[in-house]
């Protein structure tokens, strides 16, 4: 035999359903937002290391140029405004 829910039943499970449904959607929405974070911060990691090669390069440039700057002119000081270079003065 049926028997008929009270309607303040149906009003408790219509309620829980809805607050489920409400809390589903914003687990899912978190989990995507997170997945999103995710691969920005590897894209952000690759970039970085990108980078930081390019540092390490430019810096492997830099020696070079001041290896050629020493054996062309001497110990001394480069002025890059005017360009010109003021010879270190030995004692």
């Amino acid at each position: 035999m049926t028997k008929k829910l009270d309607k303040e039943h149906v009003d408790a499970i219509n309620e829980l359903q809805t607050q489920f449904n409400e809390n589903n959607l914003q687990f899912g929405s978190i989990c995507i937002e997170l997945e999103f974070l995710e691969t920005q911060k590897k894209s952000l990691e690759q970039r970085k290391s990108e980078l930081f090669s390019q540092f390490i390069a430019l810096r492997d440039k830099e020696s070079d140029l001041l290896t050629k700057l020493k054996e062309r002119y001497g110990e001394g000081q480069i002025n890059i405004t005017d360009g010109t270079f003021t010879p270190e003065i030995n004692g």
